[in-house]
């Protein structure tokens, strides 16, 4: 069944908007840092996504603990400030920073696989959903329960993080990764043909207070602690 997750695991995601469209230069200036950033950083991984119809990076750190030899006293991110500060002049207005904690994971996912399609290879399909309760987060999580249960079968899907926020107390985030196209598919066809789906569905409705908000992304870079740093090979505006 899905993982219930009660390890002191943090993360967070940080949006910010490029300006006069840059988000190319950003990303440069963001990687540069990230290769000055020195080993044993206490981070599982960083991520950098660009909005497939905007020119809005998606930062999103996962951490090993709340509390690491090189975490900040207060439980702070480590390397959302350092790509902040890589490309402060290239952003537009004030970056949204979001403390996230996952909860709940496919049990053949995990949060810090990796995400950056190589050379040759499909690229990858990414979302980030926010879900918004109707009244009880908690509620909304139950009903979930059976959907993340279902979609543990699915071999393409390669990460399905739930995550709730202190900063968002109505909102389960969703991260969702797949191999490709044919993965998201297959994802979508689980659902349709899930035991219980009927109840399910109803169940998830009645927990909802808001269609779901779906943001589609594309990775464009990602460091996990003793490996290079991992470039997209796919163009940030490919179809």
């Amino acid at each position: 069944m899905s993982i219930s997750i009660s390890s002191p695991t943090c993360a967070w995601l940080a949006r910010l908007t490029t300006a006069e469209g840059r988000p190319d230069n950003a990303v440069l200036a963001i990687e540069a840092a990230l290769h000055r950033v020195p080993d044993g950083t206490d981070v599982r991984s960083f991520t950098v996504y660009q909005a497939a119809d905007a020119d809005e990076l998606w930062l999103h750190e996962v951490g090993l603990s709340s509390a690491g030899p090189q975490a900040q006293a207060d439980g702070s991110p480590l390397l959302v400030p350092v790509a902040l500060r890589a490309c402060s002049g290239l952003a537009a207005g004030d970056p949204a920073v979001l403390a996230l904690a996952p909860v709940r994971e496919t049990a053949g996912g995990d949060a810090a696989a990796s995400v950056v399609a190589s050379a040759g290879s499909a690229e990858k399909l990414v979302i980030w959903c926010r879900l918004t309760a109707a009244v009880s987060r908690e509620d909304l999580l139950s009903a979930l329960e059976p959907l993340m249960r279902a979609f543990d079968a699915d071999p393409g899907t390669e990460i399905f993080t739930l995550y709730t926020s202190p900063d968002d107390p109505l909102a389960v985030w969703m991260h969702e990764v797949y191999t490709d196209k044919a993965a998201l598919a297959e994802h979508g066809r689980t659902r349709a043909t899930m035991r219980g789906r009927e109840a399910a569905e109803a169940a998830l409705g009645g927990a909802l207070g808001a269609p779901p908000d779906n943001t589609y992304v594309r990775a464009r870079l990602q460091y996990r602690p003793g490996r290079p740093v991992t470039v997209s090979a796919h163009r940030a505006g490919a179809a």
